[in-house]
């Protein structure tokens, strides 16, 4: 299956598509058929001050992957970033820069394997509580990335 437009594509014995518009309709490869998505595929946003520098700290210090990147004036301006199935999008706006929030659970294994790279790599992050036990890490705008130890 196929994530576009809201839809999810499958094969079958012929297209359909209603609910498209006939320009839309004429993209569809032959053979796909148009279904009502039954997942949402959601990702979060962080706001930041300037989406460059928080591109290198998401690579650099959080060791994310850039998987795409909106320029304006020759700028990262909206982004996504990515680590082990998390996606996140960040979005330049100084108005609205540091008041994201992020919950990601963990399984033990993968606790541990944070909290090794954490002092490795020197990440500043506290141990901390939101209705339960969490690993906090801020990036350098103060979004806030809770990490849920199982």
């Amino acid at each position: 299956m196929t994530r576009a437009a809201g839809a999810c594509f499958a094969r079958s014995g012929g297209p359909d598509v209603s609910g498209l518009n006939r320009a839309a309709a004429s993209t569809l490869p032959l053979g796909l058929k148009v279904e009502p998505m039954k997942n949402w595929y959601s990702r979060p946003v962080f706001f930041v001050e300037d989406a460059e520098s928080s591109i290198n700290f998401y690579k650099e210090k959080l060791g994310f992957s850039l998987d795409w990147n909106h320029e304006e004036e020759g700028r990262a301006y909206v982004c996504q970033v990515s680590r082990y199935g998390f996606e996140l999008i960040i979005a330049q706006d100084k108005l609205k820069a540091g008041n994201g929030r992020v919950f990601i659970s963990l399984d033990l294994e993968q606790e541990k394997a944070l909290r090794k790279e954490i002092e490795e790599k020197g990440i500043e992050a506290n141990d901390s509580r939101w209705g339960m036990p969490i690993i906090e890490i801020l990036d350098i705008d103060k979004n806030e990335l809770f990490f849920s130890p199982p």
